[in-house]
């Protein structure tokens, strides 16, 4: 009688640690859609890439701690719309642990963009209007 006492414990505890894991799982495949349409959302936002050859067109390169991502932007384009860009493209585990707690820094000319600074400043007026512009993404702490 020990023996099934124990061994019903033995399947409650397992029926229950494949509930906990079954829930996490929902609720991380939950999280993922919602970051995709999250990025999704952001990246309905940007205006159109223009052409490679579109006079005033900027390549911009981001340097990611994993990886690079590129576009094209006019140099018109806002920082903020580059930072939303570099939102919506960041890979999903990236997307989830920085939201907006980074600054894209560019060397040369040296500049910092802030979530929530220069909304309005474009391109060409961070120096950033030649034909290709290299930032590099800090994390903030």
């Amino acid at each position: 009688e020990t023996a099934r006492a124990a061994q019903a414990a033995a399947q409650a505890a397992a029926a229950q640690a494949a509930a906990q894991a079954a829930a996490a799982e929902a609720e991380a495949a939950r999280a993922a859609a919602a970051a995709g349409a999250h990025q999704a959302e952001l990246a309905a936002w940007l205006p159109a890439e223009p052409q490679a050859a579109a006079r005033g067109t900027v390549r911009v390169l981001v340097r990611l701690p994993t990886t690079r991502i590129s576009r094209r932007f006019g140099s018109g384009a806002t920082l903020q719309q580059v930072r939303t860009w570099v939102e919506s493209a960041l890979p999903e585990t990236l997307h989830g642990a920085l939201g907006d707690r980074f600054e894209l820094v560019s060397t040369h000319p040296r500049y910092v963009s802030r979530a929530g600074e220069g909304g309005e400043t474009t391109l060409e007026m961070a120096g950033l209007d030649g034909e290709q512009a290299m930032l590099n993404l800090r994390l903030l702490e």
